[in-house]
């Protein structure tokens, strides 16, 4: 995932594996006081979360019920890594970039 301006200028998100990943303009309190899409406020920065799964949230009738075995997690520990990159004009492609090498000691 890449987040830049309008110069190009940003961050390259590289999940090791790949990673479930959201972006919005609010932050979680924002989210957690609101109890409709007009009470959010205007920001001028972006929340990321990096996770490396998600569960789904419900199953069929939304009522309550469990969501069906492909979509759930076991509870087990789970780890993940991930890489940041500066991204500008001039460093490459995206993709390049992303399958660079971390510098070895």
């Amino acid at each position: 995932m890449t987040l830049t301006n309008e110069e190009g200028i940003g961050l390259l998100v590289v999940g090791m594996p790949l990673l479930s990943v959201s972006a919005w303009p609010w932050t979680m309190a924002d989210l957690e006081r609101a109890r409709h899409i007009n009470e959010l406020p205007e920001r001028d920065a972006i929340t990321v979360n990096l996770d490396y799964k998600q569960m789904g949230v419900g199953a069929d009738d939304g009522w309550g019920g469990r969501p069906y075995p492909h979509y759930s997690l076991p509870c087990q520990p789970y780890s993940y890594r991930f890489r940041l990159r500066p991204m500008a004009p001039g460093r490459g492609e995206v993709e390049a970039v992303a399958r660079l090498r971390l510098p070895t000691e």
